[in-house]
Formats: C-alpha cells, structure tokens, sequence
C-alpha cells in the first residue's frame, strides 16, 4: 500500500528511509487506516441509529400523560386515551408457579413462643 497524500511525511522522505524501518512504519500506517476505517463504519452505524430513534421519538405525541406538558394543554371533551384491556388471570399467584414463603426458625431459637391458637372448651382459671 502506497503512503496516502495526507500523511506529515512526503513520499521523498519515505524512500529516503531505511528498507527495514520503512516497511515498520508502513505496517503502523496500513494497521491505522483499517482502525480509522471500522471506526467511520461504526460511527455511521450510531448516526443512523441516532436518526432513527430521533424520528421516532418526534413521532410519538406529547400529552400530559406522558410528558411534563401542564394538564390545561389536553382539550376537556377529548376523549381519554384507551386503557389497556382486562386480564383473564386472577389476581396473586398463578397456577404452577413456585410459592415463596419465610422460613420459620427453629424453637430453640426464639425468645418466647406465643400461641395465637384458642383451644374450645372450659375455661381454665
């Protein structure tokens, strides 16, 4: 690969070098190029993805429900936005799913045990 025009140093300079020194020195340049290649491939990578989702931000419609635009800017006989729709699952756990629960620790462990059960029957006093 010849020394590309921009380099700091004229292709004069360049044959006046030593053969072994030269061929170093080209090898650094022609490793440079690739890098400063891949690097202006992915810079406009990002500036189209930049592109993209500037569009699609300016696509999406501010409302006060999604921006900090006062309330007074929304018409009051508009009609409300379309809530999402009813699940069909039941509130809590699901079926099949994994129950998580605290684990009791042992007696002996506890200060004082208290029994929140009532026991029918006479009176014991």
């Amino acid at each position: 690969m010849s020394p590309p025009s921009d380099l700091p140093i004229t292709p004069e300079q360049m044959a006046s070098l030593p053969p072994e020194f030269r061929a170093i020195l080209q090898a650094v340049i022609d490793h440079y190029e690739r890098q400063v290649t891949a690097l202006k491939a992915r810079v406009a990578e990002l500036e189209a993805e930049v592109a993209a989702l500037k569009a699609e931000l300016n696509s999406v419609r501010k409302t006060p429900q999604n921006s900090s635009l006062p309330p007074s800017t929304q018409h009051p006989h508009a009609e409300p936005p379309a809530k999402k729709p009813k699940s069909k699952r039941k509130r809590g756990g699901q079926p099949g799913h994994p129950r998580h629960q605290r684990v009791l620790i042992p007696v002996e462990e506890c200060a004082a045990v208290t029994s929140k059960i009532t026991i029918p029957g006479p009176s014991r006093s």
